[in-house]
């Protein structure tokens, strides 16, 4: 009892009710939505029955089956409370291209705090509150870095595709196809993601909508400028009237102009990208060689209250100085 006892230092009994306090919210956020769903499940159930009396059974089944086909995940229910803005984060998840729920970006920021802390905890040594703080901070901005990655990766590879795909209308439309046709040619023949945009457009307009709101509405699930530009081309031409086929093709020879000054730009400023990442990699590679050569020296900046203030305006000193050099060599064209 007397070792335990011991065991009970400020920072673990700080850690623990901290966990603690987690876990009371998660678990009454979990109650919540289950009494929510319970009361949702009783509705659905009245509705199929009172559907079961009045159609036969197999429409009454097929309309259970297109109910029980929810793509909204136990996780969006548990953390949908919890996130702040969801409908600017469903925009930001669609617009990756990959099938993100907000409830698996929430339990992608819920495990890094955990996998986090307890690195920097029991594995780094640290006192719990920094842990603490270091794991919501890793929380925070680990998984909106890899959301934005992969809709920066997806916009690129569209914006340098998306001329083929203009090349194609154009070829259609010079052949005597309408626009809706051209659209439907292009979701056919060209590559992922524009063979899934452009799906969606054509997707629109066979329900209805007009050829430019459809490449308007689309352009949400991209965020690229380009795709904006055709959405606005359309409407212009629908409006003023025209050569369609010229217009295309006076936008496609646009696009590929830009991509090419993109690519000088990034070809001229390649040796300033270079000096930033070897200047931002060279203090950890530093620490690593003494903390293999030294640990008891190195370690110093983890146990020592002076060290975690060097350690904080060291790296706040690193990222801004590897911000504005990323800032110098990034142009808007």
């Amino acid at each position: 009892m007397t070792e335990f006892l011991k065991l009970l230092t400020p920072d673990v009994m700080f850690a623990a009710i901290a966990i603690l306090v987690a876990v009371a919210v998660l678990a009454g956020v979990y109650v919540l939505a289950s009494m929510n769903l319970r009361e949702r499940g009783h509705r659905r159930g009245r509705l199929e029955r009172a559907v079961s009396r009045r159609r036969g059974p197999k429409q009454a089944d097929e309309v259970v089956s297109l109910r029980r086909a929810d793509p909204t995940s136990r996780f969006d229910k548990f953390f949908g409370p919890l996130l702040p803005k969801p409908d600017q984060l469903r925009i930001r998840l669609r617009q990756t291209g990959r099938k993100i729920s907000p409830g698996q970006f929430g339990l992608g920021i819920l495990l890094t705090v955990v996998v986090v802390f307890t690195m920097m905890w029991r594995l780094g040594g640290l006192p719990a509150t920094t842990a603490i703080v270091i794991g919501i901070a890793a929380g925070l901005l680990v998984p909106n870095f890899a959301v934005s990655t992969m809709i920066r990766r997806r916009r690129d590879t569209f914006v340098d595709k998306l001329a083929d795909g203009i090349d194609v209308m154009v070829r259609g439309l010079k052949a005597g196809l309408p626009v809706s046709e051209t659209v439907v040619a292009v979701a056919n023949e060209a590559k992922s993601p524009v063979k899934e945009i452009f799906a969606e457009v054509a997707d629109r307009v066979r329900v209805g909508a007009q050829v430019d709101d459809a490449f308007a509405q689309a352009a949400d699930n991209i965020a690229a400028p380009e795709l904006k530009f055709l959405a606005i081309t359309l409407s212009v031409q629908k409006e003023t009237g025209g050569n369609l086929a010229e217009t295309l093709e006076n936008l496609s020879e646009i696009l590929r102009k830009r991509r090419q000054m993109k690519l000088k730009i990034k070809a001229v400023s390649s040796e300033a990208r270079a000096s930033a990442t070897i200047l931002g990699s060279l203090p950890f590679v530093m620490f690593g060689i003494l903390l293999l050569v030294n640990p008891s020296y190195a370690t110093e900046l983890f146990h020592d209250p002076r060290g975690h203030m060097l350690l904080a305006a060291g790296l706040g000193s690193m990222a801004l100085g590897i911000g504005v050099m990323m800032k110098m060599v990034r142009f808007e064209i």
